[in-house]
């Protein structure tokens, strides 16, 4: 099942357009989900748990460039600060 989810989502990095410049100013990374053979950022980001994000990370790294690196530091931040305040969620307990 984890391995299913896996190539459902992916990390997208996106230019943002300034129409004022008339140029990209920029870049944000979005997280997608794929639906029906298309890619659409995910209404529900609880779907994304701290065991498949970490795949979804490292894939980011390998393919994305260099300097898309800082703007997955920061997703992994807002990931983090989500999984803190839903963490009874994600804890098992034996």
């Amino acid at each position: 099942m984890e391995e299913r989810q896996l190539n459902q989502y992916r990390l997208f990095r996106q230019g943002c357009y300034d129409r004022r410049r008339d140029w990209v100013d920029g870049y944000e990374l979005l997280m997608r989900e794929q639906v029906n053979d298309q890619w659409r950022v995910p209404m529900d980001f609880s779907l994304i748990t701290p065991s498949l994000f970490a795949p979804i990370v490292a894939e980011a790294i390998h393919h994305l460039p260099g300097k898309t690196k800082a703007m997955i530091n920061l997703l992994i931040d807002k990931c983090y600060r989500h999984w803190l305040r839903y963490s009874n969620k994600y804890l098992t307990t034996n």
